[in-house]
């Protein structure tokens, strides 16, 4: 037992601060959202909070966490259930975007100041194993997809974080002149990206060898 509570109490201590989290995270976002509500939402002491997560940001890291998780399996069976690299990648960004923009603790990541407050609190380790995570989903398929000959040639991981870089337009889509606007320079960045990664125009279809610079083909 730790802090005085048995094994079974902390877990359901545990998850209700999760689930005060993903509502309050998801309402408030992380700077308006104090550790009292959330302790009090979970019915525990301000002071028992830190028992459990050493500061706000580690709880909303780990409620993000497991957002995370659904968003790759739905990333994931969105290229499984497509027929080919195109329609795959295709439909892998149309996902991406949607599960975005229709979850707001996700999109108070991406507008909000959320992400720098996150990073201020992640170690190297944790960071790295963030970025294996985000690029883990489409890179082995770009990998078979060249192997097969059917994708452009360069580094599949490389390729990968192309095609995702294109979800950084959700971040400015206040700068656009109204909804409609966002959502076409949305769709014809999704089309332009997945034709362009199946042109292979020039190419050999084949995964550059270890020590031989992706781009030489280029």
């Amino acid at each position: 037992m730790t802090g005085g509570f048995s094994d079974d109490e902390r877990q359901r201590v545990r998850e209700a601060l999760l689930d005060a989290g993903r509502e309050q995270f998801a309402r408030y976002g992380l700077a308006k959202t104090t550790v009292s509500e959330l302790a009090d939402a979970a019915g525990i002491a301000t002071g028992t909070f830190y028992s459990f997560f050493d500061s706000k940001e580690r709880l909303y890291y780990d409620v993000l966490q497991e957002r995370a998780a659904d968003g790759f399996a739905e990333l994931t069976a969105a290229i499984e259930a497509a027929d080919g690299p195109e329609a795959a990648t295709r439909a892998f960004l149309q996902t991406a975007f949607a599960v975005v923009e229709d979850d707001s603790l996700l999109r108070n990541v991406v507008y909000g100041e959320e992400r720098q407050r996150l990073l201020r609190v992640l170690d190297d380790d944790e960071l790295a194993a963030n970025r294996r995570q985000n690029v883990s989903v489409l890179a082995p398929h770009v990998a078979d997809w060249q192997d097969a000959g059917v994708v452009r040639d360069g580094d599949p991981e490389t390729l990968a974080l192309a095609v995702q870089s294109v979800g950084f337009v959700v971040a400015h889509r206040d700068e656009f002149a109204d909804d409609a606007q966002y959502e076409a320079v949305r769709d014809a960045l999704v089309d332009i990206v997945a034709a362009g990664l199946t042109d292979t125009t020039g190419c050999e279809g084949k995964r550059p060898s270890d020590g031989e610079d992706s781009t030489s083909s280029q």
